[in-house]
């Protein structure tokens, strides 16, 4: 009963860390062109590291929590299995 059981049957180590240093090089990427359009370069090398750090824990915990399941056409995820028989009765 841990407080972040693995969500994700597919995820494991090596991809939820990949997974963490993608969402942490784009959305870094990203806050870097914010702070350039806005010259706010004031004390940058704290706000890009504490960036960096947030987006890799948010994409890591991501990738360990969502379960992958493809999006039916409405945008709710399709039902697992044993989570439709479930409901049935």
């Amino acid at each position: 009963m841990g407080l972040l059981r693995k969500a994700n049957p597919g995820a494991s180590g090596r991809s939820v860390i990949a997974h963490a240093l993608r969402v942490s090089v784009l959305g870094t990427c990203l806050f870097l062109l914010v702070l350039w359009s806005n010259n706010g370069w004031t004390g940058w090398p704290l706000k890009v590291g504490t960036c960096a750090v947030l987006l890799a824990l948010v994409g890591g915990l991501w990738e360990w929590q969502v379960p992958s399941e493809e999006l039916a056409e409405d945008g709710d995820p399709q039902p697992r299995a044993d989570e439709s028989k479930q409901d049935q009765g």
